[in-house]
């Protein structure tokens, strides 16, 4: 197995070891602090076993050597399935899909093959969310908006899957919606169009990140990859223009009672623009 040290505080200060024949690990090298341990099947005798993250927080003081700090490996389950997307429905490769423990303790993700494929080892035994077309491990910009299982926009409003040690969980078919766009001009009083200027599109569902774009030199913007929803627009400086007071759209000063903008798949609603005030 493959032990991995990560000091919670530093993102930088890391270490790893492998276990020898014995399952005895050493990590030299690591400076004083706090350190958060994730063990890893990374050798063929070791594959059929689940990741582990260690419960505990490790305590190290440099130069002092920091022992028993020990972990069960458990038989790990997989999770399997296929993506597709929508308009034509289509099996789709490249999409990253994530298995997030519920109890938020590990996770693991894959990305689909050809045929839309994907196949999640090494999950200890236990419940967990599903997230297909992550952005941060596509392969590859989609057309498509990402999604929960079963078919929900939130994590909030998804279901848990259930894992099993030693055996395999096979999820339906999900088919992911097409996405949408915002776009629209930024300008400023006086001076015509603004660029650098930040647009920061929340959805009205809760639990969703903001999505970030930046006007341009002719004032224009585009945020896309949205699913299928209402937004609020929010225009400010803060993304090279600076000194001009944030505006919600349709011209509120306010975040408070702001119109909300459709957003349909496989569309970009435009004219979504705004004019700062300094």
């Amino acid at each position: 197995m493959c032990v991995f040290a990560q000091n919670v505080s530093q993102f930088l200060d890391s270490g790893e070891s492998g276990t020898n024949k014995a399952g005895h690990y050493v990590i030299t090298g690591l400076n004083s602090g706090r350190y958060e341990l994730e063990m890893l099947p990374c050798s063929p005798s070791s594959q059929r076993y689940a990741g582990t993250l260690l419960s505990k927080i490790v305590k190290v003081t440099a130069p002092r050597r920091t022992g028993s700090v020990n972990a069960t490996a458990t038989l790990g389950g997989t999770l399997t399935g296929t993506v597709q997307g929508d308009i034509p429905v289509t099996p789709q490769s490249g999409i990253c899909v994530d298995a997030f423990a519920a109890n938020g303790d590990f996770g693991n993700s894959d990305v689909t093959v050809d045929g839309g494929g994907y196949s999640i080892t090494n999950l200890p035994a236990g419940k967990y969310f599903v997230f297909f077309n992550d952005p941060n491990c596509a392969e590859g910009i989609t057309d498509l908006a990402p999604q929960w299982y079963p078919a929900a926009p939130t994590q909030a409003a998804a279901s848990t899957v259930t894992v099993s040690a030693a055996a395999t969980t096979t999820l339906p078919s999900n088919t992911l919606p097409q996405d949408g766009a915002i776009a629209g001009t930024v300008s400023a009083t006086g001076h015509g169009p603004l660029s650098g200027a930040c647009v920061i599109v929340t959805s009205s569902l809760p639990g969703q990140p903001p999505v970030y774009s930046v006007s341009r030199g002719n004032g224009g913007y585009q945020v896309v990859g949205l699913a299928p929803g209402k937004y609020e627009v929010e225009f400010s400086s803060g993304c090279g223009a600076t000194g001009y007071k944030s505006q919600w759209w349709q011209d509120r000063n306010v975040p408070f009672g702001v119109t909300l903008v459709p957003v349909t798949a496989a569309a970009t609603t435009s004219g979504i623009s705004a004019t700062l005030h300094k």
